[in-house]
């Protein structure tokens, strides 16, 4: 059975992955130091927004904590002598030394609280933590054996402060860049070495669900057709045999059913690491995307056309069919399209030459689709 430090010490390296970061590490803190109340309260570097607030409060608490912020926020924070502001990374606080203030006589004591410290973290990206903790008359007050468990556990939780600023960092990039795929219509489908999905975007269970071309069947790729699927079958074998002799390598295939679904599908090989393997690590990305899908599609929404609107100088109406320019139609097409005269789209498309300055067609393709319009 782990004695209570190790039970700490291992609440403390999970909390960076609970649903509520740290909540298990608080409530058995709190019951170890037979608390009221015990909060956790992370704070990003350079700034007074709460990042993370975690309370555990014993049964018989009772205490409305909404209440009691707004009066400390209020009328005594700025009196409070172990306010979190002031306290330096290490330092302990106890107001066992400060009896004789209004903070302690108006504020604490009236709430049954005799006892209370707050004691302050920092990990080296400048995360700052604070623990506070609180006792009732009828408990002992926190005692020399408190100071030194706390300091225990402070480099293990300043070093797992650390670690959850980098998994947050990690998932703000995901989460951008699984953005930037899903603004161009691109599927993205991630296999371990032994052909396996382990995750695939939003566009790509779309993709896989709705063209009919490719599938996705007992976690893995298929392609509908049995011709198709020896060749997605091959390319994924023969990328994961490069990849485990250590080359990188890319490959192309296309695959379709009927004229609404021509699926590309791009396979490259992802670097093996050396401390990331096995089946959970990836080891070959697809890139997934239905080349009947048109930047009208995606970019159809009001607030693109807003933006190729201020980007170009255009009307909407003339951002409307700029866009419908950009996937290859003709006048005729986009006036049918858009319910309007052949002559009005053709003013349209004078005007949208006029001010982007280009001449042809291809140009207009080009401009819009190297544009940051796509990702909006």
């Amino acid at each position: 059975m782990p004695d209570l430090f190790e039970r700490l010490v291992s609440a403390i390296y999970q909390g960076p992955l609970e649903p509520k970061p740290w909540l298990s590490f608080t409530e058995l803190l709190r019951i170890h130091l037979d608390a009221t109340a015990v909060a956790l309260v992370l704070m990003p570097s350079s700034s007074d927004r709460i990042e993370i607030s975690v309370r555990a409060d014993a049964e018989d608490c009772g205490f409305d904590w909404v209440v009691l912020n707004r009066q400390y926020n209020e009328h005594y924070i700025d009196i409070d002598p172990t306010n979190s502001t002031d306290i330096q990374p290490g330092e302990y606080r106890d107001v066992s030394n400060y009896r004789d203030s209004l903070y302690y006589t108006e504020f604490l004591q009236p709430l049954g609280i005799y006892h209370a410290f707050r004691m302050s973290f920092a990990e080296p990206g400048g995360m700052r933590c604070w623990i506070s903790a609180a006792r009732t008359e009828k408990n002992k007050p926190f005692d020399q054996d408190v100071r030194d468990l706390l300091g225990r556990i402070k480099p293990h939780l300043e070093q797992a402060m650390a670690i959850f600023s980098k998994l947050k960092l990690s998932e703000n990039k995901a989460q951008l860049y699984q953005h930037m795929t899903s603004q161009l219509n691109i599927g993205l489908v991630l296999l371990n070495d032994r052909g396996v999905v382990i995750d695939c975007n939003d566009i790509a269970k779309q993709l896989l669900e709705d063209s009919g071309v490719v599938s996705l069947r007992s976690e893995r790729l298929k392609a509908s057709s049995a011709s198709d699927n020896q060749v997605l079958q091959k390319s994924i074998d023969e990328l994961i045999s490069l990849r485990n002799n250590g080359q990188d390598a890319v490959k192309l295939c296309r695959f379709d059913r009927d004229s609404e679904n021509l699926v590309s599908v791009l396979l490259r090989t992802i670097p093996q690491h050396a401390y990331f393997y096995g089946d959970v690590a990836p080891a070959i990305v697809i890139y997934l995307s239905n080349l009947y899908l048109s930047a009208s599609n995606y970019c159809g929404r009001t607030t693109s056309l807003r933006l190729v609107s201020d980007l170009f100088g255009l009307t909407q109406a003339e951002s409307r069919l700029a866009l419908l320019l950009a996937d290859g139609k003709s006048l005729v097409e986009i006036s049918e399209e858009l319910s309007i005269s052949e002559r009005t789209a053709r003013n349209h498309s004078k005007n949208i030459y006029e001010k982007t300055g280009i001449k042809r067609q291809a140009n207009l393709v080009r401009l819009i689709y190297q544009s940051v319009v796509l990702l909006s």
